[in-house]
């Protein structure tokens, strides 16, 4: 009787008796990889589903020269960065605060509130260039979102 090259099941020629025990042998196997190949997709599709989670949002504002910056996103922010003329912020997800530099070798931080799928910031001593917001000055954000929430 000859087997297969990769699993080494049955194949019977003409001449050879066909035994019961021989299909048990074969089920057996294939059953086998057909368990490890199902172990091998249910671990790929825990790791899938982890994947594509985060969608990158990008948007513009005009200052307003007075009071908090806030924003609304259509997810979770993990991760927000503004940038300005001459000025950039930075805010992750949790932290108290975000820092603002200017392209020179001035910088300031601003106190964040981070609700769900909003953020809000205000400069810690009134800077509204650090805080990105001066009165119709153009900035330019882009941000890390939370996709599965």
């Amino acid at each position: 009787m000859q087997q297969t090259s990769h699993y080494q099941l049955n194949q019977w020629d003409a001449e050879d008796r066909i035994q019961r025990t021989d299909f048990n042998s074969d089920n057996a196997k294939v059953d086998a990889v057909l368990a490890e190949q199902a172990a091998d997709l249910s671990a790929q599709a825990v790791k899938l589903a982890k994947c594509g989670n985060c969608q990158l949002y990008y948007t513009t504002y005009t200052g307003t020269g007075s009071g908090n910056n806030d924003f609304t996103f259509p997810h979770k922010p993990l991760f927000i960065s503004v940038f300005g003329d001459n000025i950039y912020f930075f805010a992750l997800q949790g932290a108290p605060y975000g820092t603002g530099r200017s392209g020179g070798t001035g910088s300031g931080i601003s106190y964040t509130t981070w609700i769900g799928n909003s953020i809000s910031w205000v400069s810690n001593n009134g800077s509204l260039s650090y805080q990105c917001n001066v009165s119709g000055q153009t900035y330019w954000m882009v941000a890390l979102l939370d996709a599965s929430e």
